[in-house]
């Protein structure tokens, strides 16, 4: 699902919980995990920094983490594949995405609040039901 007010629905909710940043090995996701990073200072907010690159550096660090975390934010990474499929989290793991690559995958598009998907711009996506 894509997440249309970030204070709201995305800071709010992992305000005072330990967050998981996954951040890829690009000049936007550096910039954008050194803001953030500010951000979570201030606010007094823990987190685990990992950089990845790759699917399997994405799985060796969920993994390594998953204990630890109820909340996981990809930046740059993640956002083409099926997160759920692929990492297995438990039920109340909520995977928050920034990731500019397309195509977006549609499994996460249409999870049930357990990923969602922050951008400039709201698609214009149909309901889907099984």
């Amino acid at each position: 699902m894509y997440i249309e007010d970030l204070k709201k629905d995305f800071y709010s909710v992992i305000s005072g919980e330990r967050l998981l940043l996954l951040v890829n090995f690009d000049i936007d996701s550096i910039c954008a995990c050194k803001i953030l990073q500010y951000l979570f200072r201030c606010d007094n907010m823990v987190y685990t920094l990992v950089p990845v690159q790759g699917i399997k550096g994405l799985q060796d660090a969920y993994n390594d983490n998953r204990d630890e975390v109820k909340f996981v934010l990809f930046i740059n990474c993640g956002g083409n594949l099926d997160l759920v499929e692929i990492l297995q989290p438990d039920e109340d793991v909520v995977f928050f995405v920034a990731d500019n690559h397309r195509p977006t995958d549609v499994c996460n598009v249409y999870s049930n609040g357990q990923a969602s998907y922050s951008g400039t711009f709201i698609l214009n996506i149909s309901c889907f039901s099984l």
